[in-house]
């Protein structure tokens, strides 16, 4: 018998990882408050295409066991969905401290 937890612990690990890329983004960009939610969703979508692109067409970039490609397409989705969550928070909350002028 599998353990069930031993899949979701890569999953709830990845929300620091996720936090920590859009403050880079943000950092690296130099993004303005009102700049947060579109640069990062930039970002994000970019990253999205390249990895679609791998997964369909250069396979074995990832790996070429068919299992292993789905559940780690399934972590890349959970991680840019963690991640646009996150920039939507980051963007509204530092929009709310400093209201554009």
């Amino acid at each position: 018998m599998t353990d069930p937890l031993r899949g979701d612990i890569g999953f709830i690990t990845s929300i620091p990882v996720c936090w920590l890329c859009i403050w880079l983004t943000i950092r690296l960009a130099r993004l303005e408050p009102q700049q947060i939610l579109a640069g990062c969703l930039l970002v994000l979508a970019d990253a999205m295409l390249i990895d679609g692109i791998a997964l369909r067409w250069l396979h074995a970039v990832y790996t070429t066991d068919e299992r292993t490609a789905r559940l780690g397409a399934a972590w890349l989705l959970w991680g840019y969905g963690i991640s646009a969550w996150i920039a939507l928070f980051v963007a509204n909350r530092r929009t709310r401290v400093h209201p554009a002028r």
